[in-house]
């Protein structure tokens, strides 16, 4: 399973062209409170949401629902880092996307065990908008 979704990632990173970005070298880096559900961003822009994972040590995730358009704003990366250097210690996750097209989507998450994915614990919505 997590085979497939690495080989997806790397086919959609292939068929956007998303570059990699480092966001203290972008002129377009849009710092975000993602607790507010609502992201603006320009065409360009690059924006990060970050989550604090709480339940990540019980084997929860947060993954991104597939119904979220990806033509109008591109998965550069994700990646996780620890909180703090507790053991046990909860762990942010955090998505870096370039926002490539003008339009309006939400995008949806969900927070489960990828072996129980039937089972989700909680859900997240930000509402994008990505202007010229």
């Amino acid at each position: 399973m997590i085979r497939f979704i690495c080989i997806l990632f790397v086919l959609f990173l292939f068929v956007f062209n998303c570059n990699p970005v480092n966001p203290s070298q972008s002129d377009n880096y849009v710092q975000l409170d993602t607790t507010s559900g609502n992201i603006l961003a320009k065409i360009g822009d690059t924006f990060e949401i970050r989550i604090l994972n709480e339940s990540s040590d019980g084997g929860y995730w947060w993954y991104v629902t597939t119904e979220f358009d990806s033509t109008i704003a591109c998965l550069v990366t994700f990646k996780t880092e620890p909180s703090s250097d507790a053991v046990g210690a909860p762990t942010y996750e955090i998505w870096l996307y370039n926002a490539i097209k003008q339009g309006n989507d939400t995008l949806r998450l969900k927070l489960y065990r990828s072996w129980d994915s039937m089972n989700i614990i909680a859900t997240k919505s930000f509402n994008l908008t990505v202007q010229p």
